[in-house]
């Protein structure tokens, strides 16, 4: 990871493995200031998210789009929304979430897209089960306990409302 230094004008960064935030990662952000675009189709466990949106928000203060796939409940949107107040786009896709996340992305005063092909809303009493659970299908798991979803819509605002 030596070519960070040789590349500050990196805009887009799409990475096909979420990233571990070793050493490396974190030491390369600073030099990306003007990302304007992360994204990251495979699922993030844990940590991960967070440590990631720490270090987008810190040093790329441009950037306007943020795509993921994990599973967000109310604390890890509100920690979203706190550390990337510029986001213009969220992507989703096939993340699993919390009625109560999608309302706390609904309110960001920037976001105007918000993604949600393929996701799954389950309800924040069997988060932890999703979270802990060693060994299983999670998303077998999900799909049982879960709504599938295309979009952000009024007519899901007006049944969580």
């Amino acid at each position: 990871m030596d070519g960070h230094p040789r590349s500050p004008c990196l805009k887009f960064l799409h990475t096909i493995v979420g990233l571990q935030l070793d050493s490396s990662w974190r030491v390369a952000f600073p030099y990306w200031k003007n990302l304007e675009e992360y994204s990251c189709p495979d699922l993030m466990y844990g940590g991960i998210i967070y440590g990631l949106t720490r270090c987008l928000g810190n040093y790329c203060k441009n950037l306007q789009h943020f795509g993921i796939c994990g599973i967000i409940g109310s604390e890890k949107a509100s920690f979203i929304v706190k550390h990337l107040p510029e986001l213009e786009s969220l992507s989703l896709k096939k993340s699993s979430l919390t009625l109560d996340a999608l309302l706390i992305f609904d309110v960001h005063r920037k976001i105007r897209t918000i993604d949600l092909e393929h996701c799954l809303f389950i309800d924040a009493e069997f988060l932890p089960q999703v979270y802990h659970w060693p060994g299983c299908n999670q998303a077998g798991f999900l799909k049982k306990l879960g709504t599938k979803a295309k979009k952000w819509n009024e007519e899901i605002h007006g049944k969580v409302s």
